[in-house]
This record gives C-alpha cells, structure tokens and sequence, in this order.
C-alpha cells in the first residue's frame, strides 16, 4: 500500500506541477465590457426575445470585421467573436464583454464594439415599416474592469492536484502485485 500511496503523491506533484507551467504559460486577460439599452422611441423595449436577437447580432461576422478594420488589426472576425459575449439584462440591456491580453485595446474593442453595432443597427433598422424602428444606445461607456480574467493560480493548482491524484491512482492500480497462483 505504500508504493502505491507514493504513486499517487507523485501524481500529484506532477499535476501540481504541470498546472503551474500551465498558468505561466496561458498569461492573463484583461476584461473591458459596455451595456448597450434597446430602445423604441425614447423607451426602452420591453421584449427579452428581441433583446436575445439582438444580442446575437452583437457576434457577428459583419461587426467584428468591421471593429477589426475600423481598428486596424490583424486577425479574424472568428477570433476576436472567440474573445467576446454578451449577456442580456432585464429586457432591454445589452452587457458587452471583452478579453484581451492588453488592458487597453480591451476597452477600444469594447468601445469600437459598441459604436460599431449602434450604426448598423441605426442604418438597417432605421426605416421600420410596423412604426418606431428599435435603436441601440450605449447606457455605460466601454471600461476596464479591475483584475484579470485568467482564472487564476489556485484554480489550476486544484485542478492540476485533482488530476494529478486521479492519474496516480490509475498508475497505482496497475502496480499493484499480482497474487501469485499457489502450485499443489
């Protein structure tokens, strides 16, 4: 049982181990976000499932490539829609996240987020057949928000320790000795 208690601590160490390279590696996010409000006229809409659609309209193609443009950079629409979400609150609040390594292109994506969005939505849905045409406002300017967005070192240790326990115990039950037949 012994042998097989010091598998198991070395698997433990090993996913200690591992975790900590891991989070050395992966570095941090930073995390800026905006809220956007749906409004009908001068009042704010009334309807989750509008608000759902147009949260989904936030992840597109046609908006990120824009924001990348708009900012000059270097990467796909795909992988800046990786880096971003959005949450609906209440009915009409849109709350717009995003990841980046660097604290401050984080807020300008938010920002170029927000301004981006609320132009198409007012170029497409500005002459609305059925009455008042839905417009996009921003409630709360883009901003940084405090502290990083990795999950950080005691979340991987633990993970990187549960791991490491459950490979060691696999390791160990293949260890153990074998009864040996016993001859007549």
């Amino acid at each position: 049982m012994r042998g097989a208690g010091l598998i198991v601590l070395a698997g433990v160490a090993a996913g200690l181990v591992a975790a900590a390279v891991v989070n050395v590696v992966e570095g941090s996010r930073h995390r800026a976000e905006t809220t956007l409000v749906l409004q009908r006229g001068s009042e704010p809409i009334d309807s989750r499932g509008t608000a759902r659609t147009f949260a989904q309209l936030v992840r597109t193609d046609t908006v990120a490539s824009n924001v990348l443009r708009n900012l000059k950079l270097d990467e796909s629409a795909s992988d800046l829609l990786d880096r971003i979400s959005v949450s609906v609150d209440g009915n009409a609040l849109l709350r717009v996240r995003v990841e980046d390594d660097e604290r401050t292109r984080a807020r300008q994506l938010a920002q170029e987020l927000a301004l981006v969005f609320t132009q198409l939505v007012r170029d497409r849905f500005a002459q609305s057949s059925g009455g008042t045409p839905v417009t996009v406002a921003v409630f709360d300017p883009a901003h940084t928000l405090s502290g990083k967005t990795s999950r950080g070192l005691a979340h991987d240790l633990l993970w990187g320790a549960i791991l490491g326990a459950l490979v060691g115990c696999v390791c160990a039950q293949f260890r153990r000795p074998r009864p040996r037949a016993v001859e007549a």
